[in-house]
C-alpha cells in the first residue's frame, strides 16, 4: 500500500496508465449516458480497471526501455553531458565552480578544470559520471532538503514512462476509433464533417485525443525534462554544505 500510494509511484507510474487508459473510462461515461443502457459501459469500466493495474506496474520497464536508447542517441547520460565543458547548458564560470566543489570533497573525484584538461583526460567521462551518481543518491536522501530537485526527478520521469508506452496507446487509441467506427449506424463521411452532434462525437472526440498525445509526448518533451533535472540537480546540490 504505501508503495501505491507513495507520491513518486503516483507521479511517474500511476499518472501515465491513467492517461493512456483515459479514453476508455470516458467512453464508457458516454455510452452509459447516451444510451441509458449500462452494461456494455460496465464492461468498458472493468477493461479500464484492469488495463490500468497492469500498466501501472510495467511503464516503468517501458521508460527505462526508451531511456536507454536516448542515452545512446545523445552519447551520455544528461547528467554526465551537462557537467562537460563541452556543453554550454551550464556557463563555463558555473561549471568550474560546480567541479571545483567537487574536486575539494576528496581524491576520488579530481574533475578536470578546463575544456582542455577534460580533453586530454580519457576518463573524464567516468568521473563525471561517479561524481553526478553520488550527489544524485545523496539528493534522494535528502528530498526535503532539495524539493525542486525532487520535482525535477518525477517530472522526467513522468513524460519518460508516458513516451516509453506511447506506441502501446496509440495502437490502443486506433482499435477504439475503429471499434467506434464500426458501432456507429448508417455512417456517413458528410455528416461526420457538417454535423457531428451528438452522433459522431465520441468518434471526433477518439481522434481529437489521439492527434493531442502524438503532438505532446514527444522525445524532445522527454529530452528536455532530463536536462532540466540535470541542471537543477547540479546547480541545487553543488555549493551547499552537503556530501561531507
Amino acid at each position: 500500500m504505501k508503495r501505491v500510494f507513495d507520491d513518486f509511484t503516483m507521479m511517474a507510474e500511476v499518472a501515465p496508465a491513467i492517461i493512456m487508459v483515459l479514453p476508455i473510462l470516458v467512453l464508457a461515461l458516454c455510452h452509459g449516458a447516451l444510451s441509458g443502457e449500462w452494461t456494455e459501459a460496465s464492461i468498458e469500466f472493468v477493461i479500464a480497471a484492469a488495463l490500468l493495474y497492469f500498466l501501472a506496474r510495467v511503464v516503468r520497464e517501458w521508460g527505462k526501455s526508451y531511456q536507454e536508447k536516448m542515452y545512446k542517441r545523445l552519447k551520455g547520460m544528461p547528467t554526465t553531458i551537462v557537467m562537460r565543458f563541452s556543453d554550454d547548458r551550464i556557463d563555463e564560470m558555473s561549471k568550474t565552480k560546480y567541479h571545483k566543489w567537487f574536486n575539494d570533497k576528496g581524491e576520488q573525484y579530481q574533475l578536470p578544470m578546463s575544456l582542455d584538461e577534460e580533453e586530454q583526460d580519457t576518463l573524464s567521462d567516468s568521473k563525471y559520471i561517479n561524481a553526478v551518481k553520488d550527489l544524485r543518491v545523496y539528493a534522494n536522501s535528502n528530498r526535503n532538503d532539495y524539493p525542486r530537485v525532487y520535482q525535477e526527478l518525477k517530472k522526467y520521469n513522468y513524460w519518460r514512462n508516458l513516451y516509453g508506452c506511447k506506441k502501446i496507446a496509440v495502437v490502443m487509441y486506433v482499435v477504439l476509433i475503429i471499434k467506434e467506427f464500426f458501432s456507429i449506424e448508417e455512417f456517413q463521411l458528410e455528416e461526420v464533417f457538417l454535423n457531428p452532434l451528438p452522433k459522431y462525437s465520441i468518434f471526433w472526440g477518439l481522434i481529437i485525443w489521439t492527434m493531442i498525445y502524438c503532438i505532446f509526448v514527444t522525445k524532445k518533451i522527454v529530452e528536455r525534462n532530463a536536462f532540466d533535472y540535470a541542471i537543477t540537480l547540479v546547480e541545487t546540490v553543488c555549493g551547499t554544505d552537503a556530501m561531507q
